[in-house]
């Protein structure tokens, strides 16, 4: 029953970099149990290089009467995450990404929605981020052009994944690589098998192990890179924590520290530790420059035109994106915006120039209610 402030941030753990870095922050969220009622994402991530990794999110749900929209995980402003090993189930929103992201990293989760025909997993204005080796029921996966933005999803990778019930709706991918996917009904991209999977742990397994592919099953073993369609617990993926005792998956139940696959969690001292990765960083000069952009007026109210303003840079011809909120953008450097509502607006802008610095910054801003009317007396 976690509800945060109307002033608060969205998420009930919540990770944000002002302004977004080029290297990993260090943070790692990993074997945690988000769930329960409440007016709040599980995990609302703003920063480089986060690492979710092996948690269970159950019961995260958009309950009636709730004015905010609640996400088991909620990317914004972010970049290089990954999301690694988890199990979520009983939610409204598994993964919320429609407001942009770069080389993400999805993989080996399961995803379950309680009810058909779901729209869970949201991707927009994705660059090179990948979603393998998931196991998906019941919901679609988006990663398209949103309704009244013009920049789409490009390079993605949806590859090695089993789909009870579920498909990729990807209309507005260029260049992305859609294979190797089992699907219960209606594939789509290369090398797909059309198929019943089976599953370790039956019909209707309830832990995250229980997902994985049984003996026998169709998509065992002829994935792109020769190991099971869907998870393959204990796999390593790239950038998640090493966890003493084995990587496991997310845990068996509320809050058991006990890893899916029999490996035992750290705490304390002796907690997750990161392994040793390279990432790459943005741009070859991420530092030539502030990204410190401004607004007028300074308290803005409902209504009213809203002027943001990115920095100079220091080589000169820069071009700047915003992100104004849920999925819609904005080119040019200073831009005029008006917000119908009153209540707290997540900002981000992207800023190049042709030294090939790329950089990123994020604030979040709070628009005031409309001015109420005078009324005039004779």
């Amino acid at each position: 029953g976690i509800s945060v402030c109307a002033s608060c941030a969205e998420g009930r753990l919540e990770v944000r970099q002002y302004p977004l870095g080029s290297q990993p922050v260090g943070v790692t969220i990993s074997h945690n149990h988000f769930g329960g009622a409440g007016q709040s994402d599980g995990v609302q991530d703003g920063a480089y290089g986060v690492v979710i990794d092996g948690n269970t999110f159950d019961g995260i749900v958009q309950a009636g009467g709730y004015t905010r929209h609640v996400d088991s995980i909620q990317l914004y402003g972010q970049s290089h995450t990954t999301i690694s090993n988890n199990y979520m189930r009983n939610f409204t929103t598994a993964i919320m990404a429609p407001d942009g992201g770069d080389h993400e990293v999805v993989a080996n989760n399961v995803i379950i929605s309680p009810t058909a025909n779901a729209s869970a997993v949201q991707f927009g204005h994705q660059n090179g981020t990948t979603f393998t080796h998931n196991t998906v029921k019941n919901t679609d996966v988006h990663a398209w052009v949103g309704a009244g933005d013009a920049t789409p999803n490009r390079s993605m990778v949806l590859q090695d994944n089993v789909m009870v019930a579920a498909g990729f709706v990807a209309g507005g991918c260029v260049s992305c690589t859609v294979g190797y996917n089992l699907f219960s009904k209606g594939a789509t991209g290369t090398n797909a098998l059309t198929a019943t999977p089976a599953f370790a742990g039956g019909s209707n397994p309830t832990t995250y192990a229980g997902w994985a592919l049984a003996s026998g099953s169709p998509g065992k073993g002829n994935a792109s890179d020769g190991t099971d369609r869907g998870i393959n617990p204990g796999a390593s993926i790239p950038g998640t924590p090493n966890v003493p005792g084995g990587s496991g998956g997310a845990g068996t139940g509320a809050g058991t520290g006990t890893s899916a696959a029999g490996g035992s969690t750290a705490s304390g001292a002796n907690g997750p530790t990161l392994t040793d990765v390279s990432l790459p960083t943005i741009g070859a000069r991420a530092s030539a420059f502030s990204v410190r952009w401004h607004m007028k007026p300074r308290k803005p109210r409902a209504g009213t035109r809203v002027v943001l303003t990115a920095p100079k840079t220091r080589a000169g011809g820069r071009k700047c994106v915003w992100g104004v909120g849920r999925g819609v953008t904005r080119r040019g450097c200073e831009i005029a915006v008006r917000f119908a509502k009153a209540g707290r607006k997540h900002i981000t802008v992207r800023i190049s120039d042709r030294s090939g610095a790329v950089v990123r910054g994020a604030r979040d801003i709070t628009i005031q209610p409309r001015a109420k009317a005078t009324k005039k007396h004779a």
